[in-house]
């Protein structure tokens, strides 16, 4: 029952996830205008600090936590020369404090290390993941709650929902699908914490 259709194709049908394959279907991004007062909030971070990453986007997405429920509620792209760590670290400040988040979840690869210091040293709660698992992977690990109808995407989220659709797609952005699995989950519960 907890099982996403790919998971369930796996372990039940015996039939193999196919590299490429769509994980969220449109029928399973659905809208709300609003969350819960009383939601936990997480902030997912997917850094592009390094030199091997200048065409990425540093992505951030906030989601707030109600029980089994996500909803998505903000993302943004840092690209270029936006992607500076002064200006990361006092967006991310501000967006820590305007929605009251419990802690950052950013990946310690890509210069989020440096992000994350900084954002402690401004006295927020950090999260410092580990990406054991290839972006894939990490998706589908939540495949389940979309198919369950458990995570809701506010209306100014369209364009993490374009990049979800399109996942995995060669060539196609994918860094906001990355913060968003960071800030669904609390801290280190699926990735390992250093």
């Amino acid at each position: 029952e907890d099982d996403g259709e790919i998971a369930f194709n796996q372990n039940y049908l015996l039939k193999p996830y196919m590299n490429g394959q769509k994980i969220i279907k449109k029928s399973q991004i659905l809208h709300a205008s609003e969350w819960p007062d009383d939601s936990v909030v997480y902030i997912g971070i997917d850094p592009a600090f390094s030199l091997k990453t200048n065409s990425d986007s540093l992505a951030v997405v906030v989601t707030a936590h109600f029980g089994e429920e996500r909803f998505i509620i903000d993302a943004f792209e840092f690209e270029w020369e936006d992607k500076n760590e002064v200006k990361v670290v006092d967006f991310v400040f501000n967006l820590y404090h305007k929605y009251n988040a419990q802690a950052i979840n950013i990946e310690t690869n890509n210069g989020g290390q440096i992000i994350g210091r900084a954002l402690q040293d401004k006295e927020l709660i950090v999260n410092f993941i580990s990406a054991k698992k290839d972006k894939v992977e990490r998706l589908r690990e939540h495949e389940g709650r979309f198919t369950r109808q458990r995570v809701f995407f506010i209306e100014w989220t369209e364009t993490l929902q374009e990049q979800l659709l399109k996942f995995p797609t060669k060539w196609v952005k994918d860094d906001l699908v990355d913060a968003m699995v960071y800030s669904m989950n609390t801290s280190g519960v699926i990735y390992s914490v250093v």
